[in-house]
């Protein structure tokens, strides 16, 4: 098991980030688990517009004790037709496609539209 100092301080700036952020992104929320700040939850409203509308879709964020040289498990915990629930997701900042940091900031990353 890693040291997960580094995580644990790269979070805190980026949860930090994030509520800063917050009034900019209103479809968009995410929070650690009260005990756990490598486990994180979030929501997204499906935006206006989209085929997704009026949707609210949770997922996961799994970080491990290497974050952030090693990037986190993200996976979807609702349907939305689009995910496989509880798999993780494919994305350039993910585990699943190791490229040596495109995590580089995870709060702009979880930003895009």
């Amino acid at each position: 098991m890693g040291d997960a100092k580094t995580a644990v301080k790269r979070l805190s700036k980026e949860l930090r980030a994030l509520h800063k952020a917050a009034e900019s992104h209103p479809n968009l929320w995410a929070q650690p688990l009260e005990n756990n700040i490598l486990e994180w939850h979030f929501l997204i409203h499906g935006p206006t517009g989209s085929p997704y509308e009026g949707g609210v879709y949770h997922g996961q964020i799994i970080f491990g004790d290497q974050f952030p040289f090693k990037p986190p498990a993200i996976r979807m915990l609702t349907p939305s037709g689009r995910f496989v629930v509880g798999s993780d997701l494919c994305l350039s900042m993910s585990n699943c496609k190791c490229h040596l940091l495109c995590v580089a900031g995870v709060g702009t990353k979880l930003y895009v539209q």
